[in-house]
């Protein structure tokens, strides 16, 4: 242990921080599934809708439609509705994950993002 005294307020910021980037980083593989599976498309296609209508449009798992659906909410990258208890996108949301032709469109970074883990990944593993 060291002399030095540990500062509470520099603790609690490391901390956030720390979680701040677990939370964003494990956020990216249900952001490749929405985009990869059409999630993005179907929730801005439909508008306000609960993850059972969701899951009869896009002829997809109900259970885990709602959990990713929660998840995206709670990231800030759906919205969720509880008196109504519907999920939706906002404008910004859709030009972001859902518009292919919008300049803000993201899914190309997402899809580099992965390939470079899926290397480095692999890279690692081979030197084992």
């Amino acid at each position: 242990m060291s002399d030095r005294e540990l500062n509470p307020e520099a603790l609690k910021q490391l901390q956030l921080k720390v979680m701040q980037d677990v939370s964003a980083s494990a956020i990216i593989p249900l952001m490749r599934i929405g985009d990869q599976l059409g999630i993005f498309k179907h929730l801005s296609e439909l508008g306000e809708v609960n993850s059972e209508e969701l899951a009869n449009a896009s002829n997809l798992d109900e259970r885990y439609l709602r959990e990713w659906l929660y998840a995206m909410s709670a990231a800030g990258f759906a919205n969720y509705d509880s008196d109504k208890k519907k999920f939706s996108l906002s404008p910004e949301q859709i030009a972001v994950f859902a518009n292919d032709d919008d300049y803000c469109f993201f899914s190309e970074t997402i899809k580099l993002n992965n390939e470079a883990s899926d290397y480095q990944y692999n890279y690692q593993s081979s030197m084992s």
